[in-house]
């Protein structure tokens, strides 16, 4: 038999009180004798949590909110909760206002200790407050369930924006109150608690160290402020170490928190894939900045084969420093952005395409010229522009360091899983157009990507140049490493296969193995020995400094290095609305000019290309003939 409700407790009953609850509370008290179990479902609870969840339901659908105002523990476990509505308790004074009003409702739950059951025992049933019809305003209403915050912290992880994620939780209970806010501040708690109370730079250096990157950074002298960071993941390593004929190089916008151009370093594997050699953040596009970078990347080679083409856009600064640090790698310009500016220039094309390209640049993107020299068949940097959309992808809009690390961490790790499945559907598949007696000795030992090559160049060979009578050209000889159609002609008229040796090593080459000179091993007791021996021969104050930053280098979670400065005017793509306003001022400023009889010309010129409104250009930007006669 179970025990009765104690009729002696009063519940003070108010008309204001919402029915639906009314009758509920009215229901309990008037049950005393309740012998089944069954018959005790709508009034006793087998947990707190039941019991909970019902009183919610039923006060979110009358139009207020139910909360927990304290509990109190009997015998060791919760055995008392006092329940009240959101709004109870006195108003608090502050910026962002209250919603208090001293609501005088609430319920007392009680735990039945022989039964291990919940029921409602005593309560005040009235509000000093409208009901809402809109709970939405409510933060308790929106709080998120266990299992949503579980999905929440998935997503997170996987680089979803809170946008996305929100829209995932939206669609899954459309009924709930939830907002894009509440997304967006359970994930940035998310993220604090990973940075572990950790400066911006010990974080990033936590995260490098801990994710197999190898890193350098560069600070300003005597304020320790990081101007550049330099970057790359172990695979990085391996993959340029093993294919370092082809390096591509561009800078994208808008990736970091710091506004700072983030380059990236772009290589090539002979199954035509890419893959990121290494990242740098800079403070500035010039000379020296690219020099420093520049000089890292060939570290990373640790004396292998140097690159044999260098492929960048009409960056004066990179262009020089790619020549300095690797005098004997031919380099080549875009010609995706040479067309770009072409077409801007579309009126006196001929004289701005001689002026500005033609006369000093023709070696360099004129296929009579590249095709000359090795470039494996890269003409533009379009494999470093569409790593830059990959990138963004993963990247919000300015995130902070950490997070692009860990970004680059998964595309890295993705492109060596993809290349490695390559190389090896190279060695075993066996494609139907490749079963020809022309490439019997080729089979398994070059490329899929090479194959093809030499089979179009085989059909050009029978369709194009013997109809036609032409000449071949041999380009396919020069600027790929590959038989050209005369070359494989003369296969077959000798009725005899291709040769391995006719191959480039760069087509022949199916795995990860570097291209190394000199030992890998590292004697870590004698390398220590010989710092030891440096450390000795300095007084101490000296050898207490070097101490500090040798411990900072093995400890980046106690470094002092401050995060870079944000930068204010680093070069970007405009938004379109911003380049037609600008364009339009600039025309208007030039008609001004063109009409105004006051002043010398020159000074006026100079007037208007200081202005904020001048036209917008990007790395390869060249100035028009109009434009330098103008100037003169």
């Amino acid at each position: 038999m179970v025990d009765t409700v104690d009729t002696e407790e009063t519940v003070v009953i108010s008309n204001s009180f919402p029915r639906a609850l009314l009758t509920f509370i009215k229901t309990i008290r008037t049950l005393e004798d309740m012998v089944d179990m069954v018959v005790m479902v709508d009034m006793l609870f087998n947990s707190l949590d039941e019991l909970k969840k019902r009183i919610e339901e039923i006060a979110n659908a009358d139009g207020f909110v139910i909360v927990t105002r304290r509990s109190k523990k009997i015998g060791g476990r919760t055995g008392r909760v006092w329940l009240e509505c959101d709004r109870g308790s006195e108003h608090q004074t502050g910026k962002a206002g209250s919603k208090k009003t001293g609501c005088p409702f609430y319920l007392l739950a009680v735990r039945n200790h022989p039964y291990e059951t919940w029921e409602i025992k005593d309560g005040k049933i009235e509000h000093n407050h409208e009901l809402c019809e809109d709970l939405s305003a409510h933060a308790f209403v929106r709080r998120f369930t266990p299992s949503e915050m579980k999905l929440i912290e998935q997503l997170a992880a996987q680089n979803m924006e809170p946008r996305k994620i929100f829209q995932t939780i939206r669609k899954q209970d459309p009924d709930r109150f939830h907002v894009q806010k509440d997304v967006q501040n359970v994930v940035a708690k998310i993220r604090a608690e990973q940075r572990q109370g950790l400066t911006p730079m010990q974080s990033l250096e936590n995260m490098l160290i801990n994710n197999d990157f190898i890193y350098e950074t560069r600070e300003e002298p005597g304020t320790e402020i990081v101007t550049e960071i330099f970057f790359l993941h172990r695979y990085s390593r391996d993959m340029w170490r093993a294919f370092p004929r082809v390096m591509l190089i561009d800078a994208t916008y808008k990736t970091n928190i710091y506004n700072m151009p983030f380059i990236q370093i772009v290589g090539l594997t002979p199954t035509n894939k890419s893959f990121i050699i290494a990242y740098a953040v800079v403070s500035k596009e010039r000379g020296d900045n690219f020099v420093w970078v520049l000089e890292r990347v060939k570290s990373m080679l640790d004396e292998c084969m140097e690159p044999r083409v260098i492929l960048t856009d009409r960056d004066l600064a990179l262009m020089g420093v790619c020549a300095k640090v690797f005098p004997d790698a031919s380099r080549l310009l875009c010609r995706w952005h040479i067309q770009q500016n072409v077409m801007k220039h579309c009126k006196g094309v001929f004289n701005y395409m001689y002026d500005n390209w033609l006369k000093d640049y023709k070696e360099m993107f004129v296929f009579a010229w590249t095709d000359k020299r090795r470039n494996f068949g890269n003409r533009t940097t379009n494999r470093v522009e569409s790593q830059h959309t990959n990138l963004k992808r993963y990247v919000l809009d300015r995130s902070s360091l950490d997070r692009v690390v860990g970004c680059v961490r998964e595309i890295v790790e993705t492109q060596f899983s993809e290349i490695r499945k390559t190389f090896r559907e190279s060695i075993e598949k066996r494609m139907n157009h490749h079963k020809h007696p022309l490439y019997q000795h080729l089979l398994g030992k070059v490329s899929h990507t090479a194959l093809d090559l030499l089979n179009g160049e085989a059909i050009r060979k029978l369709d194009v140049l013997k109809r036609f009578h032409s000449s071949c050209g041999c380009q396919m000889w020069y600027s790929c490493g590959l038989p050209c159609a005369c070359r494989i002609g003369k296969y077959m008229r000798e009725e005899r296969p291709i040769q391995l040796e006719d191959i480039d090593v760069f087509w022949r080459k199916l795995n990860f193995q570097c291209c190394k000179l000199i030992d890998d091993d590292v004697d870590v007791v004698e390398e220590l020995n010989i710092v030891r021996q440096q450390l000795e021969s300095h007084p101490p104050a000296q050898q207490k400094s070097l101490m500090s930053k040798i411990k900072a280098v093995l400890t980046p979670k106690k470094s002092t290095k401050k995060p870079p400065v944000v930068q204010q005017n680093t070069r970007r793509r405009p938004t379109t609305k911003q380049v037609q306003q600008r364009s339009d001022e600039a025309s208007r400023i030039d008609e001004e000019l063109r009409r105004s009889s006051f002043g010398d010309a020159n000074t006026c010129f100079e007037g208007s290309r200081q202005s904020k409104y001048d036209k917008p250009r990007h790395s390869s930007y060249v100035p028009s003939q109009a434009s330098q006669q103008s100037v003169m």
